[in-house]
C-alpha cells in the first residue's frame, strides 16, 4: 500500500445540533483526506465549529432535516476515494483504527463493509451480531480474537468500499432516522457482500450524544425506532406479521398512555404515547416523514 491509509478515505459526518461534540469527533480523524460534514439544519453552533475546523472539511448545509440516510448518501455523493468512513459524531477513532480497516478491506476484497470493534465510554465492548437472513441480533461478549462475518453492521462507524456501496445503492431515503442501516446491512448480505467486524481497529462509541439530549431528541428518537422496525421486518419477513406487531404496539403502548393519564404520570403519557402513534402511522400507511423531526 503506497501512503497513508488515510488518503484512501473520505469521512462522512452527518450532524443535527452536534456543536458540542464535533469537534472533539473530527480532532480523530483530521488526517483524512476528505471530510464531509453534512448538516441537517442545526439550530447550534455546529455550522460554526465545522467552518472553523483547521482541516479539511467540506460542508454540505441542509435547510432542513433530511433525515439521517439522505444526508449519508449525500456525503458519500463527494466520496473520490475508494474507501468512504461513516461516522457518528460520537463516535471517536482510536489510534490505529482507520489504518486497521483498511487493511482487512484489502484482506477481504469482497467485503462491502468494515466495521471496528466498538465499546462504550466504560470500555465494554460493544458488538451485535446477527445470523445471515435473520432480523434479530445479539450481543456478542466473548473476547474476539480475529475478523467477524455479520449481518449486523452498525451505522454508527463503518468503513464501505465506494464501489460496492453504489452497486448496492446507499441508504434507502423510505427512512428517516434508525432501521435505514438494519435495512442497508440486508440489502447488502442479499447481493452476497459479506461485512466484517475487525477486531484490531477499536472505537468508542457514546452512544446518544449525536445531539444535545433533551424531551424532544427523546421523542423523535422513539418514534423513528419503532416505525422503523416495522419497516424493516415486513420488507424482509412477513408483512402480516409485521401488521399483527404494529396493531399489538398500538394496544400495548396506547393502554399504558391512558393509564399514566390517570396516575397524571404527564412523562410516561408522552412517550408510550409515541410509541403507539408511531405503529399505528406505520400500520395505516403512513411514512417515516410523518414522524416527529421529519420536517421537509
Amino acid at each position: 500500500m503506497l501512503g497513508s491509509p488515510w488518503d484512501l478515505v473520505t469521512v462522512v459526518i452527518v450532524t443535527y445540533n452536534s456543536g458540542d461534540i464535533l469537534s472533539k469527533c473530527l480532532d480523530h480523524v483530521s488526517a483524512a483526506k476528505k471530510i464531509v460534514v453534512v448538516d441537517n439544519a442545526s439550530r447550534d453552533d455546529t455550522l460554526k465549529v465545522a467552518r472553523d475546523y483547521p482541516g479539511p472539511v467540506t460542508l454540505i448545509v441542509n435547510d432542513r432535516n433530511l433525515g439521517f440516510g439522505t444526508a449519508s448518501n449525500q456525503g458519500f455523493a463527494q466520496a473520490d476515494t475508494p474507501f468512504g468512513l461513516l461516522l457518528n459524531p460520537d463516535c471517536m477513532v482510536m489510534p490505529g483504527c482507520l489504518e486497521s480497516l483498511v487493511a482487512a478491506a484489502q484482506d477481504f476484497p469482497n467485503a462491502a463493509a468494515i466495521s471496528p470493534l466498538m465499546r462504550n465510554e466504560e470500555g465494554v465492548q460493544d458488538i451485535w451480531l446477527r445470523a445471515p437472513r435473520q432480523l434479530d441480533s445479539h450481543q456478542y461478549f466473548d473476547e474476539v480474537a480475529g475478523p467477524l462475518c455479520t449481518g449486523n453492521a452498525s451505522g454508527a462507524i463503518l468503513l464501505w468500499r465506494m464501489d460496492l456501496w453504489r452497486i448496492v445503492g446507499g441508504f434507502d431515503a423510505t427512512f428517516f432516522l434508525y432501521g435505514e442501516d438494519h435495512d442497508l446491512c440486508m440489502r447488502t448480505e442479499d447481493k452476497g457482500y459479506p461485512m466484517i467486524v475487525e477486531p484490531s481497529a477499536q472505537a468508542i462509541h457514546l452512544g446518544g450524544k449525536s445531539s444535545v439530549p433533551s424531551l424532544k431528541s427523546r421523542i423523535i428518537r422513539d418514534w423513528h425506532i419503532h416505525w422503523g422496525s416495522l419497516e424493516v421486518e415486513a420488507r424482509w419477513q412477513e408483512r402480516a406479521k409485521a401488521r399483527k406487531r404494529a396493531w399489538s404496539m398500538v394496544r400495548y403502548y396506547g393502554g399504558k398512555s391512558l393509564l399514566y393519564v390517570l396516575l397524571i404520570r404527564p412523562k410516561r403519557v408522552v412517550g408510550n404515547f409515541v410509541k403507539a402513534h408511531a405503529a399505528l402511522t406505520w400500520v395505516l400507511g403512513g411514512s417515516a416523514w410523518s414522524g416527529p423531526g421529519a420536517n421537509r
